[in-house]
Parts: C-alpha cells; structure tokens; sequence
C-alpha cells in the first residue's frame, strides 16, 4: 500500500491515508544533491521533498503535492500527488558512457540525468541537446533522443544556457510583423491625439536619466525642483510600455512568457523587441516619448508628503552616466558642468540636495543597506573576459536608487487607496534558525544584535551600521544576507522587510520587468476611470503571473549566473600556477571558498590541502579549527593560494594554500 501511495508513512513509522490529505500546487526546484523543494503561493515556506519523490519529476514542472510531515524547524515534508504540466522537454548537458548506458548530465545542476536511447557510434562533442521523450516516474528515469550535437562557437556559454534553462531568446513570424508598425519617433499629430485624450505635456521641463555607459533602454527620467517651503518638487517618468503593448497580443503574450530581460555578460535577451526596448519606449534624449510620470512633494526631511500618476510626454534633456554624475556630484564647480543647460544644472543640482535629505530618512526608517561591490566584465569578440573590474555602488547608483524607490512606495499606496489588485513585491521576515546562526557569529564577533526572536530590519541595519568600522565588514554582511529570504512576487502583501516598507510594487522598469507593466495598466485603470474585470477573475489572474514571474526571475538570475561562473573559470584557466592573495569568504566541512583578489573570481581550498593535521568544522563559529596545532579559518581570513586547476564543466577552481597573507 505505501508502494502504490495508498497509504504513507511517516519519519516517526505512523501511517496516514493518502487520499485524506489535502492538496498544494506548486512548481518543483530541484537540488544538486537530489532533493528538491515546491515553491508555492499556498504557503509562505518552501516545502521539502525528498529525492524519493524527487524521482517522479525534473526540476520546473508543476504538480500537486500532500505534506505528510513536518520537522521540529517547522520544514514541512511532502510527497507529490500529481504531475499536472511537465515543462522541461529538453537537456543541454555533457555525454557520458558507464557500461552499456549512455547519459546527458544535465549543465542545469537541478534536472536529473537523462538516458540516451540513440547513443552515437563515434564520439560526439562534449555538450549535446536531448529532446526528452519519456518523462521521469518512480520507476524510470527520464529518456530522450540526441536531437542537437552542439560545437564550440562564439558565446557558447550563453547559447548553452539559453538551451539548458529553455530560455526565449527569438521572435516569431507574427511578433516581428506586429513589432513593424512602430515608428522610431513619435509624430506630431501622436502627441496631439494624446494630449486631447487627457495626456500631460511637460516635455518643457528638463529631465535626466542616469544609467550605465553601455545602457540602451531608459526606462526612467527624473526632474526635480526646490520648492519655496524649502523641500521639492519630483517628478519620476517612466516608459509608457503598456501604450505600446496591450493585453493578449503577440508582444504582450511573449513578454508575459519571458517575464523579464536577461542581462548576461557582453550580450542581452530582453523582453520586449529591440523596435521598443531600446527604440519608441525608451526615453533617449532630445525625443519626445509617452510616459507614466509619478509627480511628489517631499519635505525637508526627505518624507513624500503628496503625490500624483499621470500619463505624459517628456523631452528627456541629457543622458547622464553614473560616472559623470559622481563627478558633478564631488565638485559643484567642475568644468563639465558647462555641458550642460543652465535647467538642467538646477534640475540635477536639486536632486543632490533632495538624496542627502532622502539618505538621512532611508537611516531613520530603518532600512538594510548592504554595500556591494558589482564586478564589471571586459568582453572579447568571442564572448569571453579579457579582464574583470570591481567597482563598488556609488553615490550616483544611491541617488537614482532612492527615487526609484519613492515612486514604487507612491504607487503601491496609491493602488491601495483605489482598491486595485495588482502585484506586490514583498521579502518576507528571516527564519528563526536563520537568525539565531546569524546571532551566533554575532555573539562571537562581539556585536550586539537585538534579542527579539525576530528582531526588526532596524536591528540588521545597525549592526551592517556598526560593522563598516571593523575588519570583519565582510563577514557580517555576508552573513546578513545569507539570513534573509529572497523578495518575491505576490497578489498578498505581507510588506518588504530588507527596504522596511509595509507595502512596496514594482512600477519604474516596465522595458525589462513584466510585473511593472501589470501595475501601470492597474494605475491607468485608475487615472482613466476604466472598469475593472470581475475581481475573483482578476485576482485569480495575478495569483498565477505572480508564481510565474517569479519563476522566471529566478530562471533568470541562476542563468546568469551560470553563464557568469563559467566565463570566470575560463579566464581563470589563463592563471593556472598564479599565486594570488585572497580572503575566505565562505567556510564548509570540506573546505574554504576563498576570493581572490585581482581577478576576483573565487576559488575551493579543499581541506586536504591544509597541511597534516586534523581540521574539524565549527558550524557555530563557521570556522575550520586544527585539532593539534589549533590553528583556525573562518570568513575573512587572509590566505595566499597558488591556483592549481580548473573545472569549467563543474564551474570550478581549485587552489592550494601557499601561506597566511601575514605570516
């Protein structure tokens, strides 16, 4: 009876029948090590399933799971019940040959193995395609036929990763004629149409964009102004996507599909056509384009006091880089300066004053601020690193950042206020063994952390806060963030922890983000007096965008990386023998995983490669401590490691310790 799932038995040998427990739907995650989780929006947790169950399924598909027990960490343990889709109908991997049984490990570490039932009679290059023909049960793995032999080319590692995660990466027949009939300016007797329909002309008014030197798709615009009761005038103007796109039609449908742009190194598959993305909806400057503008009155103390959406049309008046703003920003008398019109230097002026009243209420609110370091990529012509940059977030990232940050805050409220449903972006609080870890380290490092079971964001923000001033910067953040849970999409809101904000949507990047569309068709639902479909219909609707476009976040975010690592070790290959200082940035029973300064990539120093003595793992202090000689490793200690070997096809480098960095 537990064979055939009529029954099922639990950890503790009780017995359950089958057909009595209730049903969850949800999306499979597969792990590397067989197991898997079920993402679900019935839950607020991820549910475990063991790599029993797991066998049933590839990573991706939809089922319908029963939980049949549950850890005393609350981890709730599941069985699957039904398969109701099967999404993965092909692997991108590496052929193998054990025996009489051929295989294609998968390059996604989360799918299976699948069986080769054409196994080729010569040898074939490393990687193939295989077009899955039979799907995995709990008796047999899954099986499928080489459909696709694929040889080295340019940017393979991104073409491997368009086919390992299924990624949409072309426009069909029909998407490209309907992507004909936009135009590369908007007319005169466009922006007349319009502004008779209620449309606001305020191209009068010099707004900026500030974005990377390679961007090419401006989704947002800001302009501010002093007001005399001392605080400001801000208006952010967003691209008016959902203009251009509407609801079923070829171009929405395949957005909707892909969810979001994907930006990998020296190359992007975006969401909307290149005619749109970096053409009619992009805001470049001295153009005129439809926007969604989101106008606000804040205070001296940086706090939004009024705030209003309107449809528009602006003329943006400069293209700023991050760069040059930080320059501008450092020096009020610099001699680029003059490039500029006299508006425009007040306009940009403004917003210097307003970020440094914004700075002092993001500190007062509470929110996490995590400095990150964003590593930037010089590619060659065959899609590979010719050399990596870290550069940390500047003040210029922080401004444009804070006022994306108002606008979304503005537009969930107002959402709120009209009785819209729409899409929520929320980050739920931390796990209570999450925190208690975190308050471990703490404990040892000698930092306060509030005692509260679930202490507030505020409680995280001061100890990053008083963390900068030590030598363990690193430690702490790494730590912080490795205790939150990841923000998501939701039809409920349960507020957005990391930001503090008990409401918070996603609004200013419709060019690249689906989600955003979703929430300026519900504002201009609003703003246009428009009905609103049956809201049992509507809410059903966004319940499952919100499952979805989550998933293809994530898809996103694991392709990226991917591909990413695997660049890295391949430039890594370049620098077999180097000796490099390093610091340990993760601390495991089999090792230390270490950041190699310079090419900053990092790197496995295997345990064994630690000399004689006997290393035993401290879980609790995250460190690896000698037996005899009672030396420790923990994050953050300095290493020299002479880089030894690498592992493209795993996404690894090894290393060997040469020395400590101070002895």
């Amino acid at each position: 009876m537990i064979r055939d799932g009529e029954i099922i038995q639990t950890k503790k040998k009780h017995y359950k029948i089958a057909n009595t427990l209730p049903t969850i739907k949800g999306r499979v995650t597969g792990h590397p090590d067989g197991y898997g989780f079920i993402v679900t929006s019935e839950v607020p947790d991820k549910l475990f399933c063991p790599a029993r169950e797991m066998h049933k399924v590839m990573h991706g598909d939809d089922v319908l799971v029963k939980i049949v027990s549950q850890s005393r960490s609350g981890r709730s343990e599941v069985i699957i019940d039904k398969v109701l889709k099967h999404n993965t109908h092909s692997v991108v991997g590496k052929l193998y040959t054990e025996g009489q049984i051929t295989f294609v490990r998968s390059l996604n570490k989360k799918q299976p193995d699948v069986m080769v039932m054409n196994p080729p009679k010569k040898a074939v290059s490393d990687y193939v395609c295989i077009e899955i023909t039979h799907q995995p049960t709990i008796k047999s793995p899954a099986m499928g036929k080489i459909s696709e032999v694929i040889n080295p080319a340019k940017k393979i590692d991104i073409l491997l990763a368009i086919k390992s995660h299924q990624l949409p990466h072309e426009w069909n027949r029909e998407q490209r004629k309907y992507t004909k009939k936009y135009h590369k300016r908007i007319s005169k007797k466009e922006c007349e149409i319009e502004i008779n329909k209620g449309r606001k002309d305020i191209c009068h008014l010099p707004f900026f964009t500030i974005d990377g030197k390679d961007a090419k798709d401006f989704d947002d615009a800001v302009y501010c102004k002093e007001l005399d009761n001392g605080g400001w005038k801000l208006i952010v103007s967003i691209a008016d996507v959902s203009h251009y796109i509407h609801p079923d039609d070829p171009l929405d449908k395949e957005a909707q599909r892909r969810g979001n742009s994907i930006y990998f190194p020296g190359h992007v598959i975006p969401m909307l056509p290149e005619e749109l993305s970096n053409g009619i909806c992009s805001l470049n400057p001295h153009v005129s384009r439809f926007s969604l503008s989101c106008e606000m009155e804040i205070n001296v103390h940086g706090e939004v006091e009024k705030f209003s959406f309107y449809p528009s049309i602006i003329k943006s008046a400069a293209r700023f880089t991050y760069k040059q703003v930080n320059i501008l920003f450092k020096n009020k008398s610099h001699k680029n300066w003059k490039d500029y019109s006299e508006k425009t230097q007040h306009s940009l002026l403004s917003l210097f004053d307003l970020y440094k009243a914004q700075k002092k209420s993001r500190i007062k609110r509470g929110a996490i601020d995590v400095e990150t370091a964003n590593l930037e990529f010089s590619i060659s012509a065959k899609g590979k690193i010719k050399k990596i940059r870290r550069h940390k977030l500047k003040v210029s990232h922080r401004i444009i950042e804070e006022c994306m940050l108002m606008a979304n805050v503005c537009a969930a409220r107002f959402l709120e206020q009209h009785d819209k449903a729409f899409l929520y972006r929320v980050h739920d609080q931390p796990k209570l063994q999450k925190v208690q870890a975190l308050r471990e380290l703490l404990d040892d490092l000698d930092i306060n952390f509030d005692r509260s079971e679930i202490p507030s964001p505020n409680a995280f923000a001061q100890v990053l806060h008083y963390a900068k001033k030590t030598t363990y910067k690193n430690i702490v953040q790494t730590a912080v963030l490795r205790s939150f849970k990841k923000a998501k999409y939701s039809l409920d809101n349960i507020g957005h922890f990391g930001l503090n904000y008990p409401s918070y949507t996603h609004f200013t990047s419709p060019i690249r983000r689906y989600p955003d569309v979703i929430v300026h068709r519900a504002i201009k639902e609003v703003i246009s007096y428009q009905e609103q479909i049956d809201m049992q219909t509507r809410r059903a609707q966004l319940s499952h965008l919100a499952e979805h476009l989550s998933y293809t976040e994530r898809r996103a975010d694991e392709a990226t990386r991917e591909v990413t690592e695997r660049l890295k070790c391949e430039y890594a290959s370049h620098h077999i023998g180097d000796v490099f200082e390093g610091t340990v940035s993760n601390v495991t029973s089999f090792g230390l995983f270490i950041d190699l300064d310079k090419i900053y990539t990092e790197g496995l120093l295997h345990i064994s490669s630690l000399g004689s003595d006997y290393f035993i793992y401290d879980e609790i202090h995250h460190c690896l401590r000698g037996e005899k000689s009672g030396k420790h490793y923990e994050i953050g200690t300095r290493l020299n490691v002479c880089l030894t070997r690498v592992s493209i096809e795993d996404s690894r480098i090894y290393l060997d310790l040469v020395k400590r960095a101070k002895d």
